[in-house]
């Protein structure tokens, strides 16, 4: 369609051109194409419409259809690319949204793990206060323990003295037995028991 429109194109000029040669009077002669009879202008005419025919099959279609194929080549890499970026912006979406949830998993994982830690933290808190009061009543039932020997011992070692001293003060001996009976009753006065 291009090719008809253009011959019309071409036509229609070189039959302006040569209307005045035609219209000119044939006692001057001029120097140009069209100068002379009409066969000459028409064979001018009918060669010109051959060369652009030759041309438009030979060089104007392969030059067009070329144009066509890389227009074409055009169009489909731009189609291509947008679909590309359609699907690099669906890409970098679920990347972001994957990006996302893994960041608030990371959070939710941080939260659990300090709860945990300081439930671990509390928890040994309360063993080491446990075993901090467990250690303080074994402390105290130690104390206890050594008080009362210390006071049996003294009591033993009042006794002994004391009976040492009276026995000196009676002059008379006193068998172990016997020595025995005034430590015990000696203990009972005091409000401590012999045998623990």
């Amino acid at each position: 369609m291009l090719l008809n429109k253009s011959y019309i194109k071409t036509l229609i000029i070189v039959m302006l051109l040569a209307m005045p040669a035609m219209a000119s009077d044939g006692g001057e002669k001029s120097a140009g194409i069209f100068a002379g009879d009409i066969f000459t202008a028409i064979f001018t005419l009918v060669l010109f419409l051959v060369l652009v025919m030759v041309l438009g099959k030979f060089a104007w279609k392969p030059i067009l259809n070329s144009l066509k194929e890389r227009e074409n080549h055009i169009r489909s890499t731009i189609e291509n690319a947008e679909q590309a970026q359609v699907k690099a912006e669906k890409k970098l979406a679920a990347y972001e949204k994957r990006l996302a949830q893994a960041q608030q998993e990371a959070d939710e994982m941080m939260e659990k793990s300090r709860a945990e830690a300081a439930g671990v933290v509390n928890q040994m808190k309360q063993q080491c206060q446990l075993e901090n009061q467990k250690v303080r009543q074994e402390a105290r039932m130690d104390i206890e323990r050594a008080r009362r020997e210390a006071v049996k011992e003294m009591h033993v070692l009042v006794t002994q003295i004391a009976t040492d001293l009276a026995g000196r003060i009676i002059a008379k001996n006193i068998n172990a037995a016997d020595h025995q009976e005034l430590i015990e009753e000696s203990l009972c006065a005091l409000g401590v028991s012999g045998q623990d």
